[in-house]
């Protein structure tokens, strides 16, 4: 039994559906009152597998396109968001080349920052216990070559010695 376009119940597109390219093709759906029996639907029903599995097909496309779209505007944000970034490390770069470099100059005030910072640092590992006592130990180290390096005026041994401080 061939189905006739009256048998047919379509739908008309839209503008809006149109324009935003949402506008889809629907698959006719058969009258299933003038269909009476199951072997006729049956029949139908084949006869519109192939518009069913092309509209799979293009309803596949449309979100892959979509997908696509997506994923441009993703990266397009995100290499935006790179150069912008890049240009202020430049900018902050170039104004700290301008900036004068303080000058190491130990004083009386830093030492006595420095020798509360001792007493606390060995009484805390004293309270936390073994492994504590281990970490206690080597700051104080790191911390004693920081002090030697300032009483010398030598920033470069203060420096190696904060980085193993701060290990």
């Amino acid at each position: 039994m061939a189905v006739t376009p009256e048998d047919l119940d379509t739908k008309t597109s839209t503008t809006l559906g149109n324009a935003l390219g949402t506008d889809f093709k629907s698959i006719p759906l058969p009258d299933t009152k003038k269909l009476k029996t199951s072997a006729q639907y049956t029949d139908v029903m084949k006869e519109m597998l192939p518009e069913k599995i092309k509209g799979i097909e293009e309803l596949g496309q449309a979100e892959q396109k979509s997908q696509q779209l997506k994923a441009t505007g993703e990266k397009r944000v995100k290499e935006e968001f790179a150069k912008t970034t890049r240009e202020d490390i430049e900018l902050t770069e170039e104004q700290e080349r301008g900036l004068e470099q303080p000058k190491f100059e130990p004083s009386q005030e830093n030492a006595l920052s420095l020798g509360s910072l001792f007493s606390l640092v060995s009484t805390m590992g004293i309270m936390l216990g073994g492994s504590g006592k281990q970490s206690a130990n080597n700051a104080l180290n790191a911390m004693t070559g920081m002090l030697k390096g300032w009483q010398a005026g030598r920033k470069d041994v203060y420096d190696k010695e904060l980085k193993l401080y701060e290990k």
